[in-house]
């Protein structure tokens, strides 16, 4: 029998893969559509790259600013579903030490991670309004606008994922430095991934539930 903590840990996890696989999907899509156009030559590829108008990347800009907006309303809901103690954020992305929750590796890592994404997208979008209007859609201004973003996004993603996974290895008992072991660092991530941690204090740090006398939530 599912306790309320239990059923709130599978609703976090189902909401924090669902926002996954829509972001996934959105680029995936987006992608294909521009992979799927067929041209006949060279310039007929550039003449329809210069034809990107300011009224398109502004629609995008909206509805991403949407999607944006729900990731983010999401996340406030489930945060309130939360026992855990907060962490501050330079603690949460920039330290390897301590414990975090499964619930909190859902909630304050793959969700807020797929919202900084989203954000990131919003402001390469916005960003290409001016380029367009000043090069008239030159794909290598519109190239460089996307690097100055996602170049400093991509180095983030990889350090915070690998310092969120960290933590939820340290609160299952096992040290950061296991991921890095070929296949067995698969099975430490699939247990950070849906494993509740240890309960109590254990070597890494205090009880990320919180030190109470009652079987600990299933995080």
């Amino acid at each position: 029998m599912l306790n309320t903590h239990d059923v709130n840990a599978v609703r976090v996890s189902k909401y924090a893969l669902l926002v996954c696989a829509i972001n996934f999907g959105a680029t995936f899509v987006g992608s294909q559509a521009w992979a799927q156009k067929v041209f006949n030559s060279r310039e007929e590829a550039i003449a329809y790259a210069n034809q990107a108008s300011v009224g398109s990347l502004a629609v995008k800009a909206v509805f991403m600013s949407i999607i944006l907006g729900l990731l983010i309303a999401l996340w406030g809901y489930v945060k309130r579903q939360t026992v855990d103690q907060k962490q501050p954020m330079s603690q949460l992305w920039f330290s390897v030490s301590g414990r975090l929750s499964r619930k909190s590796y859902w909630i304050d890592g793959v969700l807020v991670l797929n919202i900084i994404v989203m954000a990131a997208k919003v402001v390469v979008e916005i960003l290409s309004i001016p380029v367009v209007m000043v090069s008239g859609g030159l794909s290598s201004a519109l190239m460089v606008v996307s690097m100055l973003v996602y170049v400093p996004l991509g180095i983030f993603l990889i350090w915070g994922t690998l310092v969120i996974l960290t933590k939820r290895a340290h609160d299952l008992g096992i040290s950061g430095w296991m991921l890095w072991i070929p296949f067995y660092g698969l099975w430490v991530m699939f247990k950070a991934w849906f494993f509740p941690g240890m309960q109590g204090s254990n070597v890494y740090g205090a009880d990320p539930m919180g030190e109470i006398s009652q079987p600990r939530p299933q995080s």
